[in-house]
């Protein structure tokens, strides 16, 4: 079987195909592993060991402490210790490539693929390009796992994935700065429709004076400033720098979409399987991708491995794989519904939620509790701001 895409879903995927005992390939269209990192680097600690313990060369910063930002200027902190990690995600990449290289996967580097079909005797042909062979080659194999990010081609040629609502797209922007005055084991979460309309931003530290600082917004986010147009989320992140970190350094910049969507569960046909960005998995409340991407890129590889043995009839493994993914991500409704809450919420709520969080916390209450106690703990607090999510959560 192969995998097309070389982020961590698809080779998490790769691992994972390779564990069930199938031949498994991995085909990457950059010419190294984590040459394209569109992410903030920021996982919860109890999430990534679930998969993989962290190797210290992996982190750039262990997180013990989380601050929030509220728009009316009161600023909550909370002390987490252990409570996540902030990656170098270019050496976390190529770290989880040699695992899945140490355990047979083949790597192929340069290559992207380009179309997915039918073959005989049920076989997959695909269609692989690169620069130096722009006619390509086509390779036959028994099953796929397409990881392929938020470009999705493969899903979307095989009527797998549609457009997606603007109101489930994040739009993020994000610079690595130096120097910047920071505690090297705290982040830092700032919300305001000045700031993040529809989201928030970020400050990750990624070392004693180098940060991630970010700004993921909704598409929708509303004109600021007497504007007629909407500001991207480059230009807010632009005056967010201003106004945090004046005098650093810009070391790096990426930007891109993440998409949530709310039942992102057909993902499988024919042998071809979605994981990732490209299944549309990302957290809806924050946008992380990195767990979700490997927790779907696991079962992408092991259903897709059956799939290319032979291992029971391809109707009932696509059936197992849409249950797998809904086991997986069950509480993935009431995380959309919280989504479409934070949307709503005017900069009063939003300050009036950011100092719940701190009586939450002086309660004795983690915020790695979850998110339903997280939530009842809101909708009992602000009944009216998260009706939308009350009846899940009865539920």
């Amino acid at each position: 079987m192969v995998v097309i895409g070389g982020g961590v879903s698809g080779i998490w995927a790769a691992i994972a195909a390779a564990g069930e005992g199938a031949r498994t390939g991995l085909v990457e269209k950059n010419a190294r592993f984590g040459d394209r990192i569109v992410c903030a680097e920021g996982v919860r600690a109890d999430h990534l060991s679930r998969f993989v313990e962290a190797r210290p060369e992996w982190v750039a910063a262990s997180i013990d402490v989380v601050r929030f930002f509220a728009p009316d200027g009161n600023v909550v902190e909370v002390e987490e210790p252990g409570t996540g990690f902030i990656l170098n995600k270019e050496l976390f990449v190529r770290g989880l490539a040699r695992m899945a290289a140490a355990r047979g996967v083949e790597m192929h580097l340069g290559l992207e693929a380009s179309t997915v079909k039918p073959a005989s005797c049920g076989d997959l042909e695909v269609s692989l390009a690169s620069r130096s062979q722009p006619a390509g080659s086509v390779i036959r194999c028994g099953a796929v796992v397409a990881a392929d990010g938020l470009e999705c081609r493969i899903g979307r040629e095989l009527g797998l994935s549609g457009a997606l609502d603007p109101s489930d797209i994040f739009l993020c922007a994000q610079y690595t700065v130096s120097p910047i005055e920071l505690d090297p084991h705290l982040a830092e979460f700032h919300f305001g429709h000045d700031v993040a309309p529809g989201g928030y931003a970020w400050v990750f530290p990624k070392g004693e004076t180098t940060a991630n600082l970010g700004v993921g917004i909704a598409r929708h986010g509303a004109a600021v400033g007497g504007q007629r147009r909407a500001a991207s989320a480059m230009e807010r992140l632009v005056r967010f720098r201003e106004r945090r970190a004046p005098k650093s350094q810009v070391l790096g910049r990426v930007a891109g979409g993440v998409p949530a969507e709310r039942e992102p569960y057909k993902a499988s046909a024919g042998g071809v399987f979605l994981a990732g960005d490209a299944a549309r998995l990302a957290d809806p409340v924050t946008g992380g991708g990195i767990v979700t991407g490997m927790a779907s890129g696991e079962l992408g590889g092991v259903f897709a491995a059956r799939y290319a043995k032979g291992s029971g009839r391809p109707q009932h493994l696509d059936k197992e794989f849409a249950k797998a993914l809904k086991a997986e991500f069950r509480d993935r409704k009431l995380r959309w519904a919280a989504r479409k809450v934070l949307l709503g919420m005017s900069d009063r709520e939003l300050s009036r939620m950011i100092e719940l969080i701190g009586d939450y916390a002086r309660g004795g209450a983690s915020l790695r509790s979850g998110p339903v106690a997280i939530l009842k703990f809101m909708a009992k607090s602000m009944p009216t701001s998260f009706r939308l999510a009350r009846h899940l959560l009865s539920g």
